[in-house]
């Protein structure tokens, strides 16, 4: 709603009091952790996923 008279072509900002009415959610620090190790656990399985096909990218070339 905030945003919702900004049209017009004049250029409007959010000032800090606006900002702060924004909800921001916090999940409880336990699933924050739980978040956390699933991404750690998905971020290096793309590590060693790049790493494989950087060393066959690195041998089909040295053919």
């Amino acid at each position: 709603k905030v945003f919702y008279g900004l049209g017009g072509g004049i250029r409007q900002s959010v000032t800090y009091n606006d900002f702060k009415r924004f909800p921001i959610p916090s999940p409880p620090l336990k699933e924050q952790q739980q978040i956390s190790n699933y991404l750690d656990k998905k971020t290096q399985k793309i590590e060693r996923t790049s790493q494989d096909a950087r060393l066959v990218i690195g041998s089909v070339k040295n053919v």
